[in-house]
């Protein structure tokens, strides 16, 4: 998994006033500065909000790349996702 990238650990979604939001958990490489500077070792954990986007098509075991856009004042918002590595498992029939 390389910088700027998310392995999916889970994943929520709810609806409120009609309008569908997603919670999105999962691990993340450290910055380089904090392997380098702060001696982190393994992964960090992040936890991303959205109702921008339908990301009911992302499984636990996803390697995805976030993808931002400037919201409401100026803050980064999660529009979409790029799947870099899927984990799903066919299902048999």
């Amino acid at each position: 998994m390389k910088q700027g990238q998310m392995e999916v650990l889970g994943i929520c979604n709810y609806e409120k006033n009609g309008k569908r939001s997603f919670v999105l958990h999962a691990k993340t490489p450290f910055s380089e500065y904090q392997a380098k500077e702060q001696n982190g070792v393994g992964f960090a954990v992040t936890t991303e909000w959205t109702n921008s986007c339908d990301l009911s098509g992302i499984q636990p075991g996803d390697v995805i790349e976030p993808i931002y856009s400037k919201g409401f004042g100026d803050k980064a918002v999660l529009t979409n996702v790029r799947v870099v590595e899927s984990k799903a498992v066919a299902k048999k029939a």
